[in-house]
């Protein structure tokens, strides 16, 4: 990643959002793959977590960390391969809208799995 093409601040955002995602999927996978699955109330211990504010916090950003690192690699990538500034512009202008597209849809997924989730408990029917 060249700085002088894509700027100190992409340059700097680009290593802050790396580190915030390495720790942010650690925690997904000790919480979501560790502790939750050796839960007994499967369902319960879900359903809790997806309807908790500080989940969904952390999940929106770690959704919009991932897509503006993503996207901001591919950019830079691009402008490595000695682009004009011209295309550099046009390709800014395509990443910009296609990075809040997909952070707006994961919300939309996000705050749909809050709606349907219910904090009433959910036990199995027992066998006869």
């Amino acid at each position: 990643m060249d700085i002088t093409k894509t700027g100190v601040w992409s340059w700097l955002m680009q290593r802050i959002t790396a580190v915030y995602i390495f720790i942010g999927v650690v925690v997904h996978f000790m919480v979501v793959h560790y502790y939750i699955s050796v839960k007994t109330e499967l369902i319960d211990t879900l359903v809790t977590r997806i309807t908790s504010i500080g989940w969904q916090i952390f999940d929106f950003t770690l959704l919009a960390a991932v897509t503006y690192h993503a996207l901001n690699g591919i950019y830079a990538v691009i402008c490595d391969l000695g682009i004009s500034r011209k295309a550099r512009r046009g390709w800014t202008f395509i990443f910009w809208i296609l990075g809040i597209a997909i952070t707006v849809l994961g919300f939309l997924i996000l705050t749909r799995l809050v709606a349907v989730s219910s904090p009433i408990s959910i036990n199995p029917v027992p066998s006869p």
